[in-house]
């Protein structure tokens, strides 16, 4: 099992409710290669054996909670077996990164680099005035 004293930055309590969550999602990420959040929330969590595991409203409070801290990151993927459309999966935030906008609390998909030098569209825009 990977390192879990710290994620995004927060140091993990494993007796804690929080804490209990981050490690069976870390258990799941072992087990699976993509971990679904309606199969983690819905089945992984409640066969876990914790007592708060059983509760739906306390479940989905604390993994709201975790996404908004950054602790658990979400994507869309397409998987093979759901052919309806793409398919919310969740992993822990290993990065130690715990980015916060203005205004929102999620992060953005994109984010540009700095690079030296200019804009590459000035560069494409010299480059079709030189070919003309």
């Amino acid at each position: 099992m990977k390192s879990l004293d710290k994620i995004a930055g927060v140091k993990i309590n494993a007796e804690e409710p929080m804490g209990q969550l981050i490690v069976e999602l870390d258990k799941a990420e072992l087990k699976y290669r993509h971990v679904p959040l309606a199969e983690f929330r819905d089945q992984v969590l409640p066969k876990s054996g914790l007592t708060w595991a059983k509760d739906p409203a306390k479940v989905k409070s604390l993994l709201k909670d975790a996404m908004d801290r950054d602790l658990i990151l979400t994507y869309r993927m397409l998987l093979s077996h759901n052919i309806m459309g793409p398919t919310t999966t969740v992993r822990l935030n290993r990065s130690g990164k715990r980015i916060r906008y203005k205004g929102n609390t999620r992060r953005p998909r994109f984010e540009p680099i700095r690079i030296r030098g200019g804009p590459i569209s000035d560069t494409v825009i010299e480059d079709r005035e030189d070919r003309v």
